[in-house]
C-alpha cells in the first residue's frame, strides 16, 4: 500500500470518527480513571483517561458557534 492509499484512508477514517467530536468526564468511572479509590485497575471505559468522546448534539454545535461569534465581537471593542 502506497503512502497515498495510506494518507487516504486516514483522512477517512479521521472523517468518519473523530472529526467535531467532543471530550467529557467518563461516566464510568467519573473523571478519575479508576474505578474506585482502593488499588482498582484502570476503567476500561476511557482506558484510564479520565475522558470520554461524544458526538454533540445539533443544539450543542450552534451554541459553540454563537459564543465563539460572541467572543470574537467582544474582543473588537
Amino acid at each position: 500500500m502506497s503512502f497515498h492509499e495510506r494518507k487516504k484512508k486516514r483522512t477517512e477514517d479521521f472523517e468518519k470518527n473523530i472529526k467535531g467530536w467532543k471530550l467529557r468526564p467518563c461516566s464510568a468511572c467519573n473523571g478519575s480513571g479508576y474505578y474506585d479509590h482502593d488499588g482498582s485497575p484502570k476503567c476500561q471505559a476511557c482506558r484510564g483517561t479520565g475522558l470520554e468522546r461524544y458526538k454533540p448534539t445539533q443544539h450543542e454545535k450552534l451554541m459553540d458557534i454563537a459564543k465563539a461569534i460572541k467572543e470574537l465581537n467582544i474582543g473588537k471593542k
